[in-house]
């Protein structure tokens, strides 16, 4: 009654990901695609990757998936995506199953199951940087005929992972670090006053609407403000404000936007084999995001998100029966 299919430790590790993140093999599974919209409230609430996950599996919705990492329900309970990212170096395998299940799961229509890699009687480890820049990428395409000369983008991916024996064939341990360092800008476009409106020239919008004489309750003639009756606190704030760059009064300023990304993730895993019948499973992982968006100028908002979790595990053989 369940459809599932396994995604190996050599397909997460070799296969081109954009940004290392395992999620994108889960459409390697049929009936599978991550090209649905995101949640609508995830991007000002959580920010970063876990916003743009819109897994469907089953024609299901985004919301209908659930996640485990070594067992543990591993799933934010308010948009049904990831808490805890490991890093595809930890990943030993992961699965996504699809129908009817039994009851360990419990709810949702798509299960993404995840387990860390443990340590083994050899020593193992990597260390890695994975890096994109402008000076390696073509340069995005502008709509508009005013644009920066260039969009700075940097992207540093790096870390390492190792595993191991503490005692052989009794005590094992892994231990992994992954940090990403995005900086890139995107071009926006802003609605904002004209120059001529900065100085309190309006007659570009007639003749739809008028400026009135607060004092006379007469129109200013031609729209034109006269210099004396504009406020001088009203003028010192313009120099944190913006005039047109573009013809027109609709999307007439351009800027190139600010958008950097940090990304930090811990795993460390240990197993223990107390007896053939017997063996211990603990792991502890940590991680947290910083996401900052620019706004018109200088303005903005930055959500800072922060994860740690816990899991361990006995699997044991009572008896032979």
């Amino acid at each position: 009654t369940t459809i599932g299919t396994v995604i190996e430790n050599k397909v997460v590790t070799e296969l081109p990901l954009n940004g290392r993140q395992y999620l994108n093999l889960v459409a390697q599974a049929p009936n599978v695609n991550v090209l649905s919209p995101a949640a609508g409230q995830a991007g000002a609430r959580l920010g970063g990757e876990r916003a743009q996950q819109s897994i469907s599996a089953g024609g299901q919705r985004i919301f209908f998936n659930y996640y485990t990492l070594d067992g543990v329900s591993n799933i934010d309970p308010n948009f049904n995506n990831y808490i805890a990212l490991p890093s595809i170096d930890a990943i030993q395998e992961f699965k996504v199953q699809t129908g009817v299940y039994p009851a360990e799961f419990g709810h949702q229509s798509t299960q993404v199951n995840v387990v860390t890699k443990s340590g083994s009687n050899a020593f193992h480890g990597s260390v890695f940087e994975f890096l994109r820049d402008e000076a390696l990428d073509a340069k995005p395409y502008a709509f508009t005929s005013v644009h920066p000369d260039k969009s700075p983008f940097k992207w540093n991916d790096y870390g390492f992972e190792a595993d191991g024996p503490v005692f052989k064939d009794k005590l094992f341990f892994m231990g992994n670090f992954e940090g990403l360092r995005r900086r890139q800008t995107t071009l926006s476009t802003f609605t904002v006053p004209t120059e001529k409106m900065f100085n309190g020239d309006f007659s570009e919008i007639l003749p739809n609407t008028l400026i009135y004489d607060p004092l006379t309750g007469q129109p200013f003639p031609g729209n034109v403000i006269p210099a004396n009756r504009i406020d001088p606190l009203s003028k010192d704030f313009l120099k944190y404000y913006h005039s047109a760059t573009l013809p027109g009064l609709l999307n007439n300023y351009v800027q190139d936007n600010s958008q950097p990304f940090d990304r930090n993730g811990y795993v460390v895993r240990a197993d223990f084999n107390e007896s053939s019948s017997s063996q211990w499973m603990g792991r502890y992982n940590w991680g947290d995001d910083t996401q900052s968006s620019q706004g018109l100028g200088q303005a903005g908002s930055k959500i800072l998100t922060h994860y740690k979790q816990w899991g361990g595990s006995n699997t044991r053989t009572l008896s032979s029966t």
